[in-house]
């Protein structure tokens, strides 16, 4: 549906915003989350948008345990959670394998780029401080994924019955 390309940007900002200055504002997340509920209440049922909103609420315990954890920052926790309110409860499992996918290949590519400039892959800077991959990049690339996909005639054959 041609309502949902409406989630390209909020990802792409949160991609270059997560790279360039390490911050997902909670203005960005709470924009994305609204946006997606809406085009799904404009477009949907009552049992749309309701799985809509339980996608997020299951996201947002998801993110905030790997916050917890101390596996994610709270930033893409809830990135995690906005991007969720995109797809119905149904694609969850999807959506959290796109990310996972996508965080790994940019784990590979990054651990990759500093080997090849000579540099350890130990995870700290120049100055001692730790540093960690910006995962609202693979956040925003699974949900870009699995928006293509679930448009696509793929993902029409995956949503067929038996």
């Amino acid at each position: 549906m041609m309502t949902n390309l409406l989630l390209i940007p909020f990802c792409l900002a949160g991609a270059v915003l997560d790279l360039r200055f390490r911050r997902l504002p909670n203005l960005l997340n709470t924009a994305m989350v609204i946006c997606g509920l809406l085009v799904t209440a404009s477009s949907g049922s009552l049992g749309d948008l309701a799985s809509h909103a339980m996608h997020v609420g299951l996201a947002l315990m998801a993110g905030g345990l790997l916050f917890y954890l101390g596996i994610v920052g709270g930033g893409d926790a809830k990135f995690y959670a906005a991007a969720a309110a995109w797809f119905g409860i149904g694609q969850a499992w999807w959506l959290a394998l796109a990310i996972v996918f996508s965080g790994g290949v940019m784990a590979f590519c990054w651990m990759s780029a500093r080997l090849l400039a000579t540099r350890s892959i130990s995870g700290r800077g120049r100055d001692g401080q730790r540093v960690s991959l910006p995962y609202g990049v693979p956040i925003a690339m699974g949900a870009m994924i699995v928006l293509a996909v679930q448009d696509s005639i793929v993902g029409l054959l995956l949503a067929m019955p038996g």
